[in-house]
């Protein structure tokens, strides 16, 4: 949906990190503070545009204040009204050599408490 160097907001797009079915994560860099974080955003369908907005500012207040050591913080939330996404900005978490990894990575049996 977006690639590098475009600007989402106040974050310029450094790569994708990983795309599915409604959303994209990238990594990003903050404009002003040079801060590297993870940007998710939400493609908007037509016909559902207003109720998408609604729960999706519900949502971001909601996983905004939530702080736990195992959680990701939601920092911020807003509209690109010119890609006509809706995005989250939350911390950017790498494994050791730079790269993203999720459950689907681990193969059954193989992970132990430490990677996970």
């Amino acid at each position: 949906m977006f690639s590098a160097n475009e600007i989402i907001g106040n974050y310029r797009i450094i790569r994708p990190l990983g795309e599915g079915g409604m959303a994209a994560v990238y990594e990003v860099e903050h404009l002003k503070l040079g801060v590297h974080y993870a940007l998710k955003t939400f493609t908007l369908q037509e016909g559902h545009v207003e109720l998408f907005r609604k729960r999706f500012s519900v949502e971001g207040k909601i996983l905004a204040r939530l702080n736990h050591p195992n959680l990701v913080r939601v920092i911020d939330l807003d509209l690109d009204e010119t890609a006509g996404a809706l995005y989250y900005v939350m911390d950017l978490v790498l494994s050791e050599d730079g790269e993203t990894r999720t459950l689907a990575d681990v193969k059954p049996g193989e992970a132990d408490e430490a990677q996970v």
